[in-house]
């Protein structure tokens, strides 16, 4: 059902050409290879390119450790022209005009941080939350206890022992576990939540700076990326861009 509702969301934004192209990838894929194979192949690709085309092509497995409290905003993975890793890699790099026509939720206001804050910040039970209640709607009660134990566990973990970085290279077709949280940065260097959602809010709950993966950038960010490698840093930036996270790899370049 969920692969059929795509399927019209697609046909109604993109039209028929675009539904036939996506699904034929899609296909293709799923017949050819698994999720791994796809993740690597395409990110492979996209080093390539982004060899080629930048100055300044970034690492494509490389992380970036940013303040979890600066990614106000989750955009969403429906509605955005990025695709997920297996169907077009890491280091994507696509021009346009996305966030802007993209699904985009502020995460204060997201229920899914609400309802961690009312168990984790203000001690209340699970039964009280919109998550417990938004899975009661597919799941029975001691299935859905049963998931929110695990977030449980989850928040003790990381308030305990500090975030755990996960691992640096897919290794098997469960890489979205495998991975830090998933991000993608647009032309002003505006950092946005693409998955990973749960220990990301969990690290601005307990006010963490965190690593994270880069699934995307804008083709202007990146061209901006190139400019700071070729000429510095101009007093035409904002002097707070010489901190932001994904530059940092050029300077130390540059050192």
């Amino acid at each position: 059902m969920n692969q059929i509702e795509r399927c019209l969301e697609i046909f109604r934004r993109d039209g028929i050409i675009e539904l036939l192209r996506r699904s034929m990838d899609f296909l293709f894929w799923q017949i050819l290879l698994s999720e791994l194979h796809a993740v690597k192949i395409y990110t492979i690709k996209n080093n390539i390119l982004n060899q080629l085309k930048y100055d300044a092509p970034p690492n494509p497995y490389g992380k970036i450790t940013i303040s979890a409290r600066d990614v106000k905003y989750n955009i969403s993975r429906k509605t955005s022209p990025i695709r997920v890793p297996h169907c077009n890699g890491f280091a994507q790099t696509k021009g346009g005009d996305w966030p802007q026509n993209s699904n985009i939720k502020n995460l204060d206001s997201y229920y899914l941080k609400k309802s961690f804050e009312q168990r984790f910040v203000f001690g209340e039970k699970w039964e009280e939350t919109e998550l417990y209640k938004r899975l009661l709607k597919n799941k029975n009660r001691e299935e859905t206890l049963k998931i929110l134990k695990n977030k449980d566990n989850l928040y003790d973990s990381i308030s305990k022992n500090g975030y755990q970085s996960e691992c640096d290279e897919v290794e098997d077709d469960r890489y979205k576990d495998k991975f830090d949280p998933f991000v993608v940065i647009d032309e002003e260097g505006e950092i946005y939540l693409w998955d990973g959602r749960h220990r990301l809010i969990i690290a601005q709950i307990l006010d963490l700076s965190i690593p994270v993966q880069v699934v995307c950038r804008h083709k202007s960010w990146q061209e901006k990326r190139d400019d700071i490698y070729i000429n510095g840093f101009c007093e035409d930036y904002d002097t707070e861009l010489y901190h932001h996270p994904d530059l940092q790899d050029i300077f130390n370049d540059s050192v």
